[in-house]
């Protein structure tokens, strides 16, 4: 016997063996046993949590990755599976060079192929050797795939959980499972708490099974694209969701006030991805990535004053300065207004209107690429460059 359980033997206390007539019900664990499995486990320290993207993912949970339909979930998926299968850093985030299983059920699997020929692109070939060896893309499509099922008014597993850990145990050594999407395995009431719970717990069984981090897709309310929260809310369906999950990502748009230093035709191909939950670890800064051709994705630079998202400068903010040093050198001087007035429009010199033109007037102002002086004679100010910038001068006349 266990010297633990050994010396313990007397400290547990006797429970009454069932009458003969009673049913034999199973224990959930044996006393004994436990008790020195505890003391065991405040004597050595525990092993470190093993993680399969740095903060974000770890084995053995379940995962939850959210957001409105059409935003990138499935191509985000896609590349963490390429950089999980071949060791390489998720938009600046370690990964833990691992096998990816990957089952997708709202495409078909020429569909998801296509996705993949376009992400392992970026890979050398033996980088595209190794996502060969260690990514495994199936489609579900046309497949029942519900874990939970509603029969007479009651929501019960339906063993497909145990589907899914067998495949996944027969590729071996398995570090993430992705399932696309939630929608697909739930045969019950999305907003009921206790569907939602015995769904996760489907899928929990999964993570344990296989000792796999379990990484859900799902989908938020289109209010959410409209307002881009950001917040464990703007998940869909009921709260047992994110209550079960152990980290939480949410997948969006550039909110309003990032919007306006994106330009416009330009917003489109921005997404947001937030780590808004997580158990294990603090939450990692928001990741900004852009689509680029065959909607891959690459991670850039958050957008902000006199900065457009890919980090460089604010290309309006750029031609207000560069317009004003011009008209200086010949002598011409614009108030705030009087140079809105001669430049917005579609027709204009930046086809913005007056209104946006104004602001980043404004921002250029506050940032110190323009400045304002009063006028020579009378009343009112002047844009100019700052002295330190340039050493042109120009005549006070005002247009």
């Amino acid at each position: 016997m266990n010297p633990f359980a050994e010396a313990l033997k007397g400290s547990i206390p006797h429970v009454p063996a069932p009458a003969n007539d009673a049913p034999e019900v199973e224990l959930l664990f044996d006393p004994m046993d436990h008790r020195a499995l505890t003391i065991a486990a405040m004597i050595e320290p525990p092993p470190k949590r093993a993680a399969i993207i740095e903060n974000l993912i770890y084995r053995a949970i379940v995962a939850l990755l959210a957001g409105p339909g059409g935003t990138g979930k499935d191509t985000l998926a896609r590349v963490m599976s390429c950089c999980c299968g071949t060791g390489a850093n998720f938009m600046g985030l370690k990964t833990t060079k691992c096998r990816v299983v990957y089952f997708g059920s709202e495409d078909e699997q020429s569909e998801l192929f296509r996705g993949l020929y376009y992400e392992a692109q970026k890979y050398s070939p033996h980088e595209r050797e190794l996502i060969a060896q260690n990514v495994f893309i199936k489609s579900l499509t046309g497949t029942n795939c519900r874990m939970t099922d509603t029969k007479q008014g009651m929501v019960m597993a339906t063993g497909f959980a145990q589907r899914i850990a067998a495949t996944v145990q027969a590729v071996g050594d398995v570090g993430l499972i992705i399932f696309s999407t939630i929608s697909r395995a739930n045969g019950g009431d999305e907003n009921s708490a206790a569907d939602m719970t015995m769904l996760v717990e489907q899928f929990e069984l999964i993570a344990q099974t296989t000792n796999a981090a379990v990484l859900l897709l799902h989908h938020t309310p289109k209010a959410s694209m409209r307002d881009s929260d950001r917040s464990q809310a703007a998940v869909r369906g009921s709260s047992a969701i994110v209550d079960g999950a152990r980290s939480v990502l949410l997948l969006n748009r550039p909110d309003e006030k990032e919007a306006r230093h994106i330009p416009k035709d330009e917003l489109k191909n921005y997404i947001v991805l937030s780590h808004v939950k997580s158990n294990y670890s603090a939450l990692a800064d928001d990741i900004w990535m852009k689509r680029g051709l065959h909607g891959v994705l690459s991670q850039t630079t958050p957008p902000g004053p006199g900065r457009v998202a890919d980090g460089g400068p604010d290309p309006v903010i750029t031609k207000i300065a560069d317009l004003v040093r011009d008209y200086a050198r010949t002598g011409r001087l614009f108030s705030q207004r009087s140079f809105v007035i001669a430049h917005f429009g579609d027709s204009g010199s930046f086809g913005l209107s007056k209104d946006k033109l104004t602001a980043k007037v404004e921002e250029a102002i506050h940032l110190g690429v323009i400045e304002q002086r009063p006028v020579l004679k009378g009343s009112g100010y002047h844009l100019h460059i700052p002295a330190s910038k340039n050493d042109s001068g120009g005549q006070d006349e005002e247009f």
